[in-house]
This record gives structure tokens, C-alpha cells and sequence, in this order.
């Protein structure tokens, strides 16, 4: 009985362990389901999301793929399983790819990268990923990446980096100064015309404070301007700024607000240097109506086109010379509209894409009313980094007015052709490339040669070589570029061989269609006339010469040879007259005047003979090797005395090994006037000083003071042959002015050279060059 009741107790455990199992069963089926349905909806949520979602095993192999890989790489993700990502990156990347993949799962990290991959038709794409590494249910190490298309991005960014070049090219192209400034008057933003006009470089001027740059007394006048722009409105104003020479310079300048978000950013400047216009304006006396029109107004068309040939952008004088209301009316718009022929616009493009720029072409063009006016452009093929042509960027100017003159020139050429052989001077007409095609008697005469021998030359071939490069030079800037020549002089050449100059000028002569076909010109001999005008130059400049060197010979006797010794007897009749009651201090002090004028006065004879003497030609000379250390020692001594009456410092800074190869005699003189020159120019307490190092050419010897220095003027006409140049020194000491003269005759006759540096309340320097001694 109780083993039954055992059994039976034990089959109703397991009918309810059978139901427990069973209701268990029911809910993993569920739960089950459930999860197979999250799954579901979650890889349909990858597949709907716009970026390219996978998974890649240990090895790198694709385990999962959501379905953007075919929206965006063309791939069904069937095609990817179970096979390794590293075959879709690009052969450069691969290395990077594989390091970076491999430390993120030795981290256990994530990590954003940009690589390149393989599209299906073959071509790369730009792809940004974020990789994140965990282990799964089985815990296996997995790699989850999401990924997206950055390729027009990235492109988008390059074209803005494009355009900023662009926009830097085309700023640096403009001769005018351009600068954003912002609300805090700091630059952000310079073109190339600052760094040429104040010296300094971009990065330097930008961040930097107005003010800091054009002055404290600039920015004041400029600054209520600046303000005024900073409210909204346009202002331009003349100012005068300070160069990097330090030269004060008129310039104009436009102020322009920079709106942002319909907010004052700061203001576009403008500044246009207008010193020498200001300075033609007033020699001209054009009017104030006028003056402001030329300011208002740059006189050449500006405007940038695609290749197509649509208009970007135009100035307004690019609108005005097209009969345009506003510059927006040609936006977007063929240029080729503008065009009387259209082979016209097809030579500007051929000319571009073969040279890359196209100068001075000449076209006509059609106004908007339908009238016709002639042109001159120049054109450059803009290029974006990668090297390739992206854009056209041209110069118009109106050349009605040459043109009118080149319609007189052919006028006048038609009927001097009727005259040519008629005309004592000689008549040639040659090709562009210089073939000689026509020519008068009178010339035929001139060269010597038979009319068929001559049809066979090249102009290049009767003018000696010497003249090529010069001439050329005439033929593209004038003849070319205006129309005409100059009058010029230059050489022939004769059958025989001789030389002979001539007296030329030309005209360049075109086609009904305005297509240049050949040069004419009329030619003289001028042999005589050189002859005599030689002659007559050699005789005037004896006279001019002569007459010169007698009124200064007796200038300086009458008057600077009798001053000092004025002084002498005055001071010495002083002394005769009661000198034993006379202060002994004052005793020597005129003694100590007596002998500096009697040295002065000796100077200026000796002077006066060395002058006489190199005018007849009579002083002797005698190079020879001289240690210049020692040499300058003794003419510092010799001036010793004029520098300590005036507490003056002598310096002698030659260095001890310096020798030079000239006439020891004249040396003294150059090394004893410069010094003399020194000292009478420097203030008491001053300080001159010698120095001398090695040149490419000899040594450069410099005699330098701190004295009172010269203007610009002074220092360029102070070295003119047989300008006897002299002012007060600074003791009111006098002179005749004969010392740099000589010098320089001195110099010039040791094969050297002499130079100054100066400038006003600075003090002087002043250069010689002489040959080195050998050995």
C-alpha cells in the first residue's frame, strides 16, 4: 500500500514538472518570436538608414551588410559576404587602414576615419567611417562600421579652396591695395599690394590694428570714415599714408560695408595710390568736376567669363562701353553677343588655350544700341590647383581714339607712296618677319646694292647686331603697339661694309581688316650732320669749359683766398697791437685761429694746384702697392687739429692687412679733402670715422660723420664734374668746394669709383673704390 502510494505521488510530480516544462516551452517560443521579430525590424532599420552599415569579423571578413551598399556602392550585399573589406580600399590607404583597424581592436575602442573605396563601376569613392569593436553573443570579436559618402563633400570644400585662390589671384592682379577689415578694425584679409607698398608680409598685416599699420595721424583722418562705413554706408575719401620708403603717398580709398546675416561685419577696403595722378591734375589744372570723374572711374574694363563664355563677373566701365545700364545687365550673358565677328571670339579662345594669355588683341565689338567700337584686350586662362582651366579673366580698354590716329597714318601712308620716289631720304617697306619688299631709289643709293640684290636681304641683315635687340624693341612697343615709331636713330650697313648712322622712323601698315601685313619707314643719312654736330658739341663743351674753370679761378682768388687772410690779420693785428696786456687765453686762442685759417687757406692752394695741374694735364701718377692703415693715420693727423677745436672724434677703423695700388700722393689729397669735409659738416662732440673692407671690385673705403647730412638734392648733384658745390659748415667754416672735385678726379684717375649715402640731420658716408694691392 505505501509502496503505491509512493509511485503515485511520484506520477503527479511529473505531470506537473510536464506542465511546468510545457508552459516554459511556450514562453521561449514566444520569446522567440519576439526576437526574431526585433531582428527583423532592426535589420530593416539599417537597410532604410541613409549610411552603409556592416559587420566584419576578426578576420576581416564581412559578416553583415545593410542594403545602402547597393544604393551607394553598387553592391548587392550577397556580392560582399565572406569576403575581406581591405579589397574595396584604395592601394594607398590599405597600409593606414589595416594599422588603424588593428588598433582599434587591441583597444577595444572606436575610432572615425576617411578612406577611399572601390565603387562597383570601378571608380573611388571619399567614405567616412566609424568603427566600434565588442564581442557577440558567442563572444567572438566583431568590428561594426558605419560608414557615409563624404566624396561631394569633399569636392564642395575643394572648389571652395578653389575659389579663395581664385579670389586671391584676382585681388593680386588688381593694382589697387584690398583688405577686409573688421568691426574691430583688424585686418582678416590683405591682397599682395599691401605687402609691396607698406613691406611687409600677409601674415604680418593681418591681425594687425589699423592704425598700427598707416599711423596714428592716417587713421585719425580716416577714422570717422571707418566708423561711418561700420553704419552701413559706403564712404570714400582721400588720405595720405606712409610707404615702406617712408615717402608720404595721396591715395584714394573706399570704404564698403561687409554685411553678414543683413549685420555690419566689418568693411572692404579699397585704396588706390593717386600721388602722381593728383600731381598731372594740377600741372594740367583740370577741373574739380572732372578730377572727381577720373577718381570715380578706372579707365579699363575688368571681367571674368566661364569657358563657355558667360559672363561671371564685369566692372561697370565693361557695362558702360557695352551701353549697359549696370554691370548686372551682363551676367550670365554670351560675351560672344558682344562680338561684331564671331571669329573673334573663336581666335581669343584658340589664343588662350594655346598660350594661356592673349595681349593686346584688337577686335571690334557691338554696343547694346547696335553701334560698332574698337577694343584692345588682354585675356589670362585661370587655372584651379590640379592645373586645369576653369575660367577667363580679361582687361578692355577703348581704343576709338588710336584708332583714329592709325586711320590717319594710313591715310597719310597711301599718299607718301604716291611721293616715295620722289623724296630725298630713303623709303622701305618691309614684311612682319623683316623681308625687304619695297624701296626707293634714294635708298637702293644709300646701301649700295643692285634692286634685285637688295630684294634679297632681310632688314636684320643690313643692320649690325648691336642694334637687334634695340630695335625690336621699337618695333613691339611702338610701331606694334602704337602704330608708329618715334623718330630713332641706329646704323645700316653698306654692300661695301661700312657703317654709316641714319635717322628712321616707321609705321605699321594693315589690311582692309585691320590685319597688320608690314612696316614702312623713311630713313636718312645722317653722316654729315653727326660730323658736325660732334664738332660742334667738342668746341662748346672746350669753350663751356674754359670759361667755367677762368670764372671759378677767379672767384676763389678774389674772394675765398682773400677771407682767410682777413682773418689773419685781423686776429694777428689784435695780438701786435697790445699783446702784453692781453689775456694769455686769448693769446692763444687767436693764435689757435691764425693757425687753423693758415691750414685751411694752405688746403685751398693746394687744392687749387692739384685742381690747375689735372686740368692741363700735368700731375704726375704713380700707382704703387700702399698699406692704407698707415696712410690714413697720417692724414688724420694732418686734420687732427680743425677736429679738436670743434671736441670731434677721429676713428681710424681700416683694418692693419688693407692695402690698395694707387699713387700714394693722391691718396693723401682724397683721404685729407674727405676728412676736411667730415669734420667742417659735424657738430661739436661729433665723430668721423675711416673704415675700409674687401670688395668684389677692390677695396670699399668709407669715411662716415654724424653730422648734419644733406637732402636728396644736394646728395645727387655733389659729385657732378666741375660742379664746385659748398655750404657753411657747421663753425661757419667757408670753402671753395674744389675738394670732392678732386677727389673724384683723383679716384676716377686710380681706375675707381666714388659714391655718397646721406641723409639730412644724419649725417654722410662717403664711399671710394680702389684697386687691391697684389701679393
Amino acid at each position: 500500500m505505501s509502496k503505491y502510494s509512493d509511485s503515485e505521488h511520484i506520477i503527479e510530480e511529473l505531470r506537473s514538472r510536464i506542465k511546468d516544462l510545457e508552459i516554459q516551452n511556450r514562453q521561449l517560443s514566444a520569446n522567440y518570436e519576439k526576437l526574431i521579430g526585433n531582428r527583423a525590424r532592426y535589420l530593416q532599420m539599417l537597410d532604410n538608414l541613409n549610411d552603409l552599415v556592416c559587420e566584419i569579423d576578426e578576420n576581416g571578413v564581412f559578416t553583415y551588410l545593410n542594403k545602402q551598399y547597393k544604393n551607394i556602392m553598387g553592391y548587392d550585399p550577397s556580392d560582399l559576404l565572406g569576403t575581406k573589406a581591405v579589397n574595396l580600399i584604395h592601394p594607398d590607404d590599405l597600409t593606414q587602414s589595416v594599422n588603424r583597424h588593428n588598433e582599434i581592436r587591441n583597444n577595444k575602442g572606436s575610432s572615425v576615419d576617411i578612406w577611399r573605396f572601390r565603387h562597383k563601376d570601378g571608380t573611388y569613392r571619399v567614405i567616412e567611417s566609424k568603427g566600434t569593436v565588442y564581442h557577440n553573443s558567442d563572444n567572438k570579436l566583431r568590428t561594426s562600421v558605419i560608414s557615409r559618402d563624404v566624396t561631394e563633400e569633399r569636392h564642395n570644400i575643394q572648389v571652395l579652396n578653389d575659389k579663395q585662390e581664385e579670389l586671391t589671384q584676382v585681388t593680386d592682379s588688381i593694382p589697387v591695395l584690398i583688405a577686409l577689415v573688421s568691426n574691430d578694425l583688424e585686418y582678416r584679409f590683405v591682397n599682395q599690394g599691401y605687402e609691396k607698398y607698406f613691406g611687409k608680409k600677409k601674415a604680418e598685416i593681418i591681425g594687425m590694428k589699423v592704425i598700427d599699420l598707416i599711423g596714428k595721424d592716417a587713421f585719425e583722418r580716416a577714422r570717422f570714415r571707418i566708423e561711418k562705413a561700420l553704419s552701413g554706408e559706403p564712404v570714400t575719401f582721400e588720405n595720405k599714408i606712409q610707404n615702406k620708403e617712408g615717402e608720404f603717398r595721396t591715395v584714394e580709398t573706399r570704404y564698403t560695408p561687409f554685411f553678414e546675416h543683413q549685420v555690419v561685419k566689418g568693411v572692404i577696403s579699397l585704396v588706390i595710390d593717386v600721388t602722381e595722378r593728383k600731381k598731372t591734375e594740377d600741372a594740367l589744372s583740370v577741373s574739380e568736376a572732372n578730377f572727381r570723374s577720373l577718381i570715380e572711374n578706372i579707365n579699363a574694363g575688368v571681367f571674368k567669363s566661364t569657358l563657355a563664355g558667360e559672363f561671371i563677373t564685369v566692372n561697370r566701365v565693361v557695362a558702360v562701353m557695352s551701353g549697359f545700364d549696370s554691370p548686372e545687365d551682363l551676367i550670365n550673358k554670351e560675351v560672344s553677343l558682344l562680338y561684331a565677328n564671331l571669329k573673334d571670339s573663336e581666335r581669343l579662345r584658340e589664343g588662350l588655350m594655346l598660350h594661356g594669355e592673349v595681349k593686346n588683341m584688337e577686335l571690334q565689338t557691338r554696343k547694346k544700341d547696335g553701334t560698332l567700337q574698337w577694343i584692345s584686350i588682354n585675356a589670362v586662362l585661370l587655372k584651379d590647383t590640379n592645373g586645369v582651366p576653369e575660367s577667363i579673366l580679361g582687361i578692355v580698354f577703348d581704343i576709338a581714339e588710336r584708332r583714329q590716329i592709325d586711320e590717319a597714318v594710313r591715310r597719310s601712308e597711301k599718299k607718301f607712296r604716291k611721293l616715295h620716289e620722289s623724296m630725298m631720304d630713303g623709303f622701305i617697306y618691309v614684311s612682319l618677319d623683316g623681308q625687304i619688299l619695297e624701296f626707293n631709289s634714294t635708298y637702293q643709293k644709300m646701301l649700295g646694292y643692285e634692286p634685285e640684290e637688295l630684294l634679297q636681304l632681310s632688314y636684320a641683315t643690313i643692320t649690325p647686331a648691336k642694334w637687334h635687340t634695340f630695335e625690336q624693341k621699337i618695333v613691339d612697343e611702338q610701331i606694334i603697339g602704337k602704330g608708329y615709331s618715334e623718330v630713332y636713330e641706329k646704323e645700316y650697313i653698306r654692300k661695301d661694309g661700312s657703317i654709316f648712322p641714319v635717322e628712321l622712323r616707321a609705321f605699321l601698315i594693315k589690311d582692309d581688316d585691320g590685319k597688320a601685313i608690314g612696316i614702312w619707314g623713311i630713313a636718312r643719312d645722317i653722316t654729315n650732320r653727326k660730323r658736325q654736330e660732334s664738332n660742334l658739341l667738342n668746341l662748346n663743351k672746350q669753350l663751356v669749359d674754359l670759361v667755367s674753370t677762368k670764372d671759378k679761378l677767379f672767384s676763389i682768388i678774389a674772394h675765398d683766398l682773400r677771407s682767410p687772410f682777413d682773418t689773419i690779420l685781423g686776429f694777428s693785428e689784435l695780438l701786435s697791437g697790445n699783446i702784453k696786456n692781453t689775456d694769455p687765453l686769448v693769446i692763444e686762442d687767436h693764435i689757435r685761429r691764425i693757425h687753423s685759417t693758415t691750414q685751411q687757406t694752405h688746403y685751398l692752394l693746394e687744392n687749387l694746384l692739384h685742381w690747375a695741374r689735372t686740368q692741363t694735364g700735368q700731375l704726375d701718377f704713380q700707382p704703387e702697392p700702399i698699406p692704407l692703415k698707415t696712410l690714413t693715420r697720417q692724414a688724420i693727423n694732418i686734420v687732427s687739429s680743425a677736429a679738436r677745436m670743434k671736441n670731434i672724434s677721429l676713428e681710424n677703423l681700416v683694418p692693419a692687412n688693407t692695402s690698395v695700388y694707387a699713387d700714394k700722393y693722391m691718396l693723401q689729397s682724397i683721404l685729407r679733402n674727405l676728412l676736411s669735409n667730415a669734420i667742417k659738416y659735424t657738430g661739436n662732440g661729433g665723430m668721423v670715422s675711416v673704415s675700409a673692407a674687401d670688395g668684389k671690385s677692390g677695396i670699399e673705403v668709407v669715411v662716415e660723420d654724424n653730422g648734419i647730412g644733406m637732402d636728396e638734392i644736394t646728395r645727387k648733384s655733389i659729385l657732378i664734374k666741375n660742379e664746385f658745390i659748398t655750404t657753411r659748415g657747421t663753425a661757419k667754416e667757408k670753402g671753395a668746394g674744389l675738394g670732392l672735385t678732386i677727389c673724384k678726379e683723383f679716384i676716377q684717375k686710380n681706375k675707381g669709383k666714388i659714391w655718397v649715402e646721406s641723409q639730412k640731420g644724419k649725417g654722410s658716408r662717403f664711399y671710394f673704390l680702389l684697386p687691391a694691392a697684389k701679393g
